[in-house]
């Protein structure tokens, strides 16, 4: 946390003390500042805790199916799975989501594909928490191509 006043850094311990509420799990914490010595005062802000990206993502091509394999994020409710397709029917790239929500030590998805119609798809996975009936969605994982 770094604290300024009137454009001067103030230093912690000395002008300020810190302290948080509800920063241990994904959802909304509050960082609070408390003015000291010169400075007086309080102020709250909201931060937004989100999901660990997944590590460990895999796309192995098949002639059905392609199985996307990533290491489970402790805690997550769900994962979205972003997948673009290249239609060689039509030409162009465009994206549909699909929501997983097995949340097992590791977790996979098998994704159908017609071999004479599709030419190439990438995926990217993210977790979610459900926090009082909102997704918190973490960062996307790097985006895998088993075609190229």
């Amino acid at each position: 946390v770094t604290v300024e006043y009137d454009g001067v850094k103030l230093k912690k311990g000395t002008d300020y003390t810190v302290s948080y509420k509800n920063n241990k799990k994904v959802g909304t914490a509050s960082v609070i500042i408390t003015g000291k010595g010169n400075y007086s005062g309080k102020q709250t802000v909201k931060f937004t805790i989100i999901p660990k990206a997944v590590s460990g993502f895999t796309v192995t091509r098949g002639t059905s199916r392609n199985t996307l394999k990533w290491k489970a994020i402790e805690g997550a409710t769900g994962y979205e799975i972003e997948i673009d397709k290249y239609t060689s029917s039509d030409g162009y790239w465009f994206i549909y989501e699909k929501t997983v929500t097995k949340t097992s030590k590791k977790a996979a998805y098998n994704h159908k594909i017609s071999a004479n119609r599709y030419v190439a798809f990438s995926y990217r996975v993210r977790p979610f928490v459900k926090v009082n009936g909102v997704k918190i969605y973490g960062e996307w994982s790097s985006v895998i191509n088993p075609y190229f």
